[in-house]
């Protein structure tokens, strides 16, 4: 979509907005089990009779409609789905990763939430942790918050949470041995990826554990 294109259709989305009404905002990562669930978390939301926007590139907002067969048609129908414009940055990469579509999307998310803050009374952003670095403009403008959604499973948190409280998780003995490593995430850049997003901005944090 082209940025006069995109413009128009945010025009026409946003003149329907009241000043007094309240906008949820919801901004998932773009990978597939991410996509499913926050789609998922929408559709609750809207179900109150919310406003809600789901934003992303619109190859994955496709996907996440496409592969949603779980969900009610009739309710993801009242959903706004929302095409970020793609920035030249990530338009230019050979290969548009999952990083670079967690790390390229700030101007866009920022572009998009200046023009609905301005003209709804609250405006509410629920994100992927993934996504923080994104959204950081959000203490910008007086009337937004948001809040972390974290879509791990309850192991991956309950492991997290020991490792942080004890600083050690007993394993029995041999685990490691036979529980092989996943050697990619001890990537310096991927190790650097995850501290920018979770330590970007002060957002609340919303748990989903499966």
């Amino acid at each position: 979509m082209d940025i006069n294109t995109e413009n128009l259709a945010n025009h026409e989305l946003n003149c329907s907005l009241k000043q007094d009404e309240v906008v949820v905002i919801m901004v998932p990562v773009p990978a597939q089990g991410h996509l499913n669930q926050l789609l998922q978390f929408t559709c609750l939301i809207s179900s109150y009779s919310l406003r809600v926007y789901y934003v992303g590139l619109a190859a994955y907002n496709h996907k996440a409609r496409v592969r949603a067969n779980a969900l009610n048609p009739s309710d993801i129908a009242k959903i706004h789905f929302h095409d970020l414009p793609s920035t030249p940055d990530f338009a230019s990469s050979k290969s548009p990763t999952l990083f670079n579509a967690c790390m390229l999307l700030r101007e866009p998310i920022a572009s998009f939430l200046r023009d609905i803050s301005s003209k709804a009374r609250r405006v509410v952003i629920v994100h992927d942790a993934l996504m923080s670095y994104n959204v950081q403009d959000v203490s910008s403008f007086p009337n937004v918050e948001s809040y972390i959604y974290h879509c791990i499973s309850s192991f991956d948190m309950y492991c997290s949470y020991i490792c942080e409280i004890a600083r050690r998780l007993e394993l029995p003995e041999g685990f490691e041995e036979r529980v092989k490593g996943v050697g990619w995430i001890h990537e310096s850049l991927w190790l650097e990826f995850l501290l920018r997003e979770y330590y970007s901005g002060g957002a609340k944090q919303l748990l989903a554990l499966p």
